[in-house]
């Protein structure tokens, strides 16, 4: 029986890149790319705020230009009926209107005319701040409105606000002189990748451990731990 591989003594296929006749090179394995896209839930529920802000303006707008002005109309005129001759059934369609005085009528008219614009700058901010994506790829960080950052540029990371919050802040210096501090969301973003891209910078900038020496005194031979356990007596 033979023996299939490269024991048969032909010659083994060359790697795409490498030159013919030449030693086959390995390719480099690179990490795939971690992206965030804009989290549906943030926007969601921006967009149900958004158009409850804008429908509330119409309604206000309805009470403030046509039912109210035309309550207060029929209540006057019941009034007026009223001071003529007392009748019983004024009295009793009299109590099925609300009264509204002129500072009402204008209050609904001023949300009708604020409510709609303050809906869509809502809807507007909330598209602004989710835009983009936040993405890792090949140890370079790319961040909405800011420039490409290496992970090497990273001075900082606040975790101030991330276990609370899920914030965090990343301080950068380019090698341009640029320097610059951005945010990472995990509400405004997906959270899942994220929340990888967090662990990812946390574990880069996050020193090494320092490793001691000790001696065992039962066997004596001499080992290494982490500097944060004891070691052996």
């Amino acid at each position: 029986m033979e023996e299939t591989g490269n024991n048969t003594g032909e010659a083994a296929p060359t790697t795409s890149g490498a030159e013919p006749g030449g030693p086959a090179q390995a390719q480099p394995k690179t990490a795939a790319p971690i992206v965030a896209g804009a989290g549906q839930y943030y926007r969601n529920t921006r967009y149900v705020m958004a158009a409850l802000t804008v429908v509330m303006g119409f309604w206000f707008g309805y009470d403030g230009f046509v039912r109210w002005p035309a309550e207060k109309v029929k209540v006057e005129e019941i009034e007026n009926a009223l001071k003529a001759r007392d009748d019983a059934q004024l009295r009793t369609e009299l109590k099925g209107y609300s009264r509204h005085s002129d500072m009402d009528i204008l209050l609904q008219r001023l949300l009708a005319f604020s409510l709609p614009p303050l809906g869509i700058c809502l809807l507007l901010w909330a598209l602004y701040n989710s835009r983009g994506e936040y993405r890792l790829a090949d140890e370079t960080l790319f961040l909405p409105g800011h420039p490409p950052v290496p992970l090497s540029a990273i001075r900082e990371l606040d975790q101030s606000l991330w276990d609370r919050k899920g914030i965090a802040k990343v301080v950068y210096e380019l090698g341009d002189g640029r320097s610059g501090k951005a945010k990472l969301d995990d509400f405004v973003y997906d959270r899942v990748p994220t929340d990888l891209i967090y662990d990812r910078i946390k574990a880069h900038l996050q020193p090494p451990a320092e490793v001691a020496t000790a001696v065992n005194p039962t066997t004596g031979e001499v080992i290494q731990v982490p500097s944060s356990e004891k070691p052996l007596l």
